[in-house]
């Protein structure tokens, strides 16, 4: 074997362990973060608003694997469209039944006030 072929040996096996290293990292940051699930409520001051921060906060402060993003709406129903905006992404992944009876139950519900 000449020098060239040792020498070129060697780098490609120092890039094949960078990108290894490399892969294992981004592999590890993406399995151990949070998953963020966003939730509209409305209006800002209510109770349920209240409610579902300090739930936010306890999931959090536990170190839990899932964080609530909480996004204010001015009323119910503004919560109860931003709702109807994700409906296709959950029928795509198949988590629907839940979501359309708690949907149903928040269009009842600003139906009647």
């Amino acid at each position: 074997m000449t020098p060239h072929s040792d020498r070129w040996r060697q780098i490609l096996s120092g890039m094949l362990v960078i990108a290894a290293v490399c892969g294992a990292v981004v592999g590890y940051s993406i399995l151990t973060s949070p998953t963020k699930v966003t939730v509209a409520v409305g209006p800002p001051d209510s109770v349920d608003a209240k409610l579902l921060a300090s739930f936010a906060e306890a999931l959090r402060a536990d170190g839990r694997d899932v964080r609530l993003v909480i996004r204010s709406e001015a009323d119910v129903s503004q919560s109860a469209r931003a709702l109807d905006a994700v409906a296709p992404i959950l029928r795509l992944f198949g988590l629907t039944s839940s979501f359309q009876r708690t949907l149903g139950r928040l269009r009842s519900y600003v139906r009647n006030r």
